[in-house]
C-alpha cells in the first residue's frame, strides 16, 4: 500500500469522509458536473486494457490530469485514493518490466496528493472562518408578531380591512340580511370587509408565516453546514 493510503488512514480521513458523505449540507457544495467528479468517474471505470502499454498510458494520463484538480472541493482525496488503488492493481497485474514506471507514477500521485492536501486545509480554514462570520450574523424569527408588522403587505391589508369595518359601523350583523332596507352601504362595507379579510389579510399572514419558516430553516442549514465543516476539518489534522 502506498503513501497516499497510509497518510489517509493516519489522519483519520475515513472519519472525515463519512461525515461528508452523511452530510447533505456538504454534498450540496459539490458540483456534480465539476471536472473533479468527471475525473473520479473515469478512474473508477478504469479497467486493464488488452495491452499493458495502453494501460500504462491511461494511468499516466490520469496522473497528469490530477495537476488540474482544485483543492477547493471535498472529493479530491477520493480521486487520489481511487487512483492509488488502480496503480497498485496494475503493479500486481502488468508485466514486471513496467514496475519501475508504475513506481514513478505512484510517487507522483503521492506528492501531488500531499501538496493538494495542505492547500485544501488552507482553503478549508478560510471557508470555515467566512462561514462562522456569516452564521454569527444570522437572526432567527422567534416572535412572529413583531416580524409580521414589519411587512408592508400586511399593514396595507390591515388598513383596508379596518376601513371597511369602520364603514360598516363595526358590525357585520346586517351583512347577510336582505337589501330591502336602508343599510345598503353598511351591508356592502361588511361584505368588502369579509372579502378583504379572505383575499388580503389572511394571505398576508400566511405568506409571512411561510417566510418566517423559510428564514429559520435557512439559518439552521447554514449552522449545520458550519458544524459539518468543522467536524470534517478536525479529522484532517
Amino acid at each position: 500500500m502506498s503513501l497516499v493510503q497510509s497518510v489517509f488512514n493516519q489522519i483519520g480521513r475515513e472519519i472525515g469522509r463519512d461525515i461528508y458523505r452523511g452530510s447533505t449540507s456538504l454534498k450540496q457544495i459539490v458540483n456534480p458536473e465539476s471536472p473533479e467528479i468527471t475525473l473520479l468517474n473515469e478512474i473508477r471505470s478504469f479497467e486493464l486494457a488488452g495491452y499493458d502499454k495502453v494501460t500504462m498510458r491511461k494511468l499516466a494520463n490520469f496522473v497528469e490530469k490530477t495537476n488540474d484538480i482544485s483543492s477547493h472541493n471535498f472529493i479530491f482525496d477520493d480521486i487520489f485514493i481511487e487512483l492509488d488503488s488502480k496503480i497498485d492493481f496494475a503493479k500486481e497485474n502488468l508485466d514486471k518490466s513496467y514496475l519501475e514506471e508504475l513506481e514513478k507514477l505512484d510517487k507522483m500521485n503521492n506528492f501531488r496528493y500531499l501538496s493538494l492536501l495542505e492547500a485544501h486545509k488552507l482553503w478549508l480554514t478560510r471557508t470555515i472562518e467566512d462561514k462562522r462570520d456569516k452564521v454569527s450574523k444570522l437572526k432567527d424569527v422567534n416572535s412572529f408578531f413583531p416580524f409580521l408588522i414589519k411587512d408592508s403587505f400586511f399593514i396595507i391589508s390591515l388598513i383596508i380591512c379596518f376601513y371597511f369595518l369602520y364603514q360598516s359601523n363595526f358590525t357585520l350583523t346586517g351583512t347577510f340580511s336582505d337589501f330591502n332596507n336602508d343599510n345598503h352601504s353598511d351591508n356592502l362595507s361588511g361584505l368588502w370587509f369579509l372579502l378583504s379579510m379572505i383575499l388580503l389579510l389572511l394571505p398576508s399572514i400566511t405568506l409571512r408565516l411561510s417566510k418566517k419558516d423559510k428564514i429559520n430553516k435557512s439559518n439552521e442549514s447554514e449552522r449545520q453546514t458550519l458544524s459539518d465543516l468543522e467536524k470534517y476539518y478536525s479529522n484532517l489534522k
